[in-house]
């Protein structure tokens, strides 16, 4: 059953990272999308086609173009469709992947998935509001809610504070968790151990909380 991923990155890179990209990092994720950018261009036409134009196909020209676009207050203003599913799944998803390491990003995966659509609904009708969708899993990062087109995202990244305002939420929903059924890999054990224990790690370590949301 498909679920939520909570994922974890470190907090200083990061940020770094979505400020003064370096040239070496933006390199990095060039190297990883651009063998396959023609067939990515390919993936949608019409008015959901991606902007070829936004999409350099040498690495030099491909990097900077990343690096801009990682240091832009609004990611998706001028995105269609095409272009996000660039952005998000080849781009962004480098991060959990080899131009992480080189980037040293730390990714780190939490919770293995453990964590399905009941659970945080429940969370969210009884005194956690962060955990209703699209806020959860499906409200992207640095999007203004602007884009050329309808856009699926499918993550939600939150920075420190953030995740330490969700844990509040969530810390205050434990009482009405505690009083339901304890059964293997039911609402409460999902809860507890798909979402409230890893939320405290990242809270704890200052780190960035990455939700990608499984279809």
């Amino acid at each position: 059953m498909a679920g939520y991923f909570i994922q974890s990155l470190d907090a200083a890179v990061f940020e770094q990272l979505v400020t003064a990209p370096t040239p070496a990092q933006c390199a990095a994720l060039a190297a990883a999308v651009v063998d396959d950018l023609e067939d990515l261009l390919d993936e949608y036409d019409g008015a959901n086609a991606a902007d070829p134009a936004k999409w350099p196909r040498t690495r030099g020209a491909l990097a900077k173009a990343i690096g801009a676009r990682l240091a832009a207050a609004d990611w998706y203003a001028d995105l269609t469709r095409g272009d996000a599913v660039i952005w998000d799944n080849s781009v962004l998803r480098g991060l959990d992947d080899k131009p992480g390491e080189v980037i040293g990003i730390d990714f780190r995966c939490e919770n293995d998935g453990f964590l399905y659509w009941d659970a945080p609904k429940r969370a969210a009708r009884h005194g956690a509001p962060m955990m209703a969708e699209p806020a959860f899993g499906n409200a992207g990062f640095r999007y203004s809610g602007k884009s050329r087109g309808d856009i699926d995202l499918l993550y939600t990244i939150y920075e420190p504070p953030r995740v330490r305002l969700l844990l509040a939420q969530l810390e205050a929903v434990v009482p009405h968790f505690e009083a339901l059924p304890d059964e293997p890999d039911g609402e409460r054990d999902q809860f507890f151990r798909g979402l409230l224990e890893p939320v405290r790690t990242i809270a704890a370590a200052g780190r960035v909380m990455w939700v990608q949301t499984g279809t």
